[in-house]
């Protein structure tokens, strides 16, 4: 009953703070850089060093994104108009 309870309230936080719970790995060796890096940051875990920096880096991708030329999207499979144009 207890259980069911905080399992409850959890997903009340998360619902509340838009928040999901995902499942990654990460070699050992980055986590243990990550928890260091974090208690020096005074974070208290590495797990919102980990949402720090994914926000950033999608904010950057985002900034990244509404510089690029407006004329054109890049294709999809990397490759340059000059390339796609050769290849043709």
């Amino acid at each position: 009953m207890l259980n069911r309870h905080v399992m409850n309230t959890n997903r009340q936080v998360d619902d509340a703070l838009a928040m999901q719970l995902i499942s990654i790995r990460f070699p050992r060796s980055l986590i243990d850089d990550l928890k260091f890096i974090a208690q020096r940051e005074s974070l208290g875990g590495y797990q919102p060093l980990i949402r720090r920096v994914m926000m950033r880096f999608a904010a950057s991708e985002f900034r990244a994104i509404a510089r690029e030329k407006p004329d054109g999207m890049r294709p999809l499979d990397g490759r340059d108009d000059q390339e796609v144009c050769a290849a043709r």
